[in-house]
């Protein structure tokens, strides 16, 4: 029986090592676009093709053995070091790698800008950490070694708002508000035009964080809207091959 292999394409053209892991780290323009949907309709997607897959879930971070110390600091304070981030986040790829697995898609896990701004680091500082990550994922001693895409779901930031809080239930959109201004990152109280504007500002940090850290990049434009499958479809035909060997 032959097996598969996954690649992705570390530019517009050219593949990565065959002999490395991937990481498929999934972040988007707001809660609401559909990120932890495409993720495991991705995982799911990748497994059917025989694949080795980890779902990394956004809740992870506070589950995962790797990440206990970040659980435990930010039960604590609210916040989580730079440092104490980056070193869970390589034991967990570090452990993946060593477990042979080829693919993880990680659901809002790296490159960390939401919660580094919340934290208090500028753009400046937010570049230095997740380069910081990446030269130590280009460190790790494992075979496979790691490569990385981030793909990011755009879109629209009030509708995507008004379906989170749709989905989540009364109450989540001033629970939502209420966790931003208590980092600072909006005024007390915010209405919706607060909340969008933050999120415009949180999304051009990313893509020049990604952009800096010469990450590859696939946005997935309106992303919202399109069905899953489509999306799916959209990131195995942009950001990866699958060959039989």
């Amino acid at each position: 029986m032959s097996a598969l292999r996954l690649r992705l394409f570390t530019s517009s053209r050219d593949l990565a090592d065959d002999r490395r892991m991937n990481v498929i780290a999934v972040v988007g323009a707001s809660p609401g676009i559909g990120k932890s949907t495409l993720c495991a309709a991705l995982a799911k997607h990748l497994r059917g093709l025989g694949l080795r897959v980890d779902h990394f879930d956004e809740a992870d971070v506070l589950k995962r053995p790797q990440f206990s110390r970040v659980a435990a600091d930010f039960a604590a304070s609210g916040r989580v070091s730079a440092d104490v981030l980056v070193d869970a986040t390589v034991d967990y790829l570090e452990s993946s790698a060593d477990m042979g697995l080829d693919v993880v898609v990680a659901d809002a896990l790296m490159p960390f800008v939401p919660s580094l701004l919340a934290f208090g680091h500028s753009e400046t500082a937010i570049v230095d950490i997740v380069n910081s990550l990446a030269t130590r994922m280009g460190d790790i001693e494992a075979t496979p070694r790691i490569s990385t895409v981030v793909v990011y779901l755009d879109g629209d930031v009030e509708a995507s708002l008004r379906r989170a809080a749709a989905r989540e239930g009364p109450g989540w959109l001033d629970w939502y508000g209420d966790k931003l201004a208590r980092y600072g990152l909006v005024a007390p109280r915010p209405g919706m035009a607060d909340l969008c504007r933050y999120l415009a500002y949180e999304r051009e940090v990313t893509i020049h964080v990604i952009e800096r850290v010469r990450w590859r990049l696939l946005t997935v434009a309106d992303a919202a809207d399109q069905r899953v499958d489509a999306r799916v479809k959209a990131i195995i035909d942009g950001a990866c091959r699958v060959d039989r060997i």
